[in-house]
């Protein structure tokens, strides 16, 4: 396992140096990215139980790249949902969990300067067969940074 871990590394460590070579990639270029793929979440909220909620599920990824010679932007959604409560469970949570992230930055020289938006939201809606959730059990989460 540990040898896996190092071999990842070393692979990731050397990908990440040959992206960065200029040479390769022209000035003025723009990029479309569609993804989806599979995500572990485990949600743990004192409110409804004492018990950890984890779930697999599908996450949806959309993002739009541009780069001119002095600016380069990028828009990222991601996007992860899980409306199908287990019916034979007394309780179950249901979830939304949409990804934004902006990213805009002006070139100086050989440097580049800018920021990052990034927003996070996790809605939670917990199911239940007893019915004991009559007031707005809807539970929601933001995490924002810039």
């Amino acid at each position: 396992m540990r040898f896996s871990l190092i071999l990842i590394s070393l692979i990731l460590a050397y990908n990440t140096q040959v992206a960065q070579a200029q040479e390769r990639f022209p000035n003025k270029r723009k990029e479309l990215t569609l993804g989806i793929g599979f995500s572990k979440m485990s949600i743990h909220d004192d409110r409804y139980s004492a018990r950890t909620f984890s779930f697999t599920q599908p996450t949806y990824h959309f993002s739009y790249k541009s780069q001119k010679e002095d600016t380069r932007q990028e828009l990222a959604i991601d996007f992860s949902i899980n409306m199908k409560p287990d019916p034979a469970k007394i309780l179950d949570l249901s979830f939304i969990k949409p990804t934004v992230r902006y990213s805009f930055q002006k070139r100086t020289n050989d440097l580049w300067i800018g920021g990052v938006l990034n927003s996070t939201t996790l809605l939670n809606f917990p199911r239940s067969r007893t019915g004991h959730f009559n007031n707005n059990p809807i539970s929601y989460t933001i995490a924002n940074s810039i």
